[in-house]
């Protein structure tokens, strides 16, 4: 199984992808930053998120993806944080593919305390983004 996870902020898109063999634990095969395009206008950056969703969907051809939520944005952040995760539901939707939105705050209380999950140790030792591991590690294990 592989899978994509996607944690997206103001200024970039981070992705992770980990693939499980069977039963052995996950293994981070890629990461990649995406500065995120800045547009004024909210249709067109809903465009832009769709031909990057599509784009990592059909070149890393991932079996589920998971997508890290922020449960608090403030007004000026939910256009680029949340908006996109609607778009990112509707282009798995239509790939067929599963996609699940998890938060830290929801497991730890906290953001900042997202070890609260048993990473494998390749993702443990990666200096990578944990946010989008954590959502690639949850989608490989299919936990929410």
């Amino acid at each position: 199984m592989k899978a994509l996870g996607i944690s997206i902020t103001t200024n970039e898109i981070a992705i992770a992808i980990l693939e499980k063999i069977s039963t052995a634990k996950p293994i981070l095969i890629h990461t990649s930053k995406t500065p995120v395009k800045k547009h004024n206008d909210n249709a067109k950056l809903m465009d832009w998120f769709e031909s990057v969703f599509i784009e990592l969907i059909t070149q890393h051809k991932p079996d589920s993806v998971a997508y890290r939520m922020i449960l608090n944005p403030n007004k000026d952040q939910i256009p680029a944080w949340e908006f996109p995760l609607g778009v990112l539901n509707l282009v798995c939707f239509k790939h067929s593919l599963p996609c699940i939105g998890y938060s830290s705050s929801k497991i730890t209380g906290s953001a900042t305390k997202v070890n609260a999950v048993r990473f494998p140790e390749a993702v443990k030792s990666s200096n990578y983004q944990k946010y989008a591991m954590e959502a690639a590690y949850r989608a490989c294990e299919g936990k929410k």
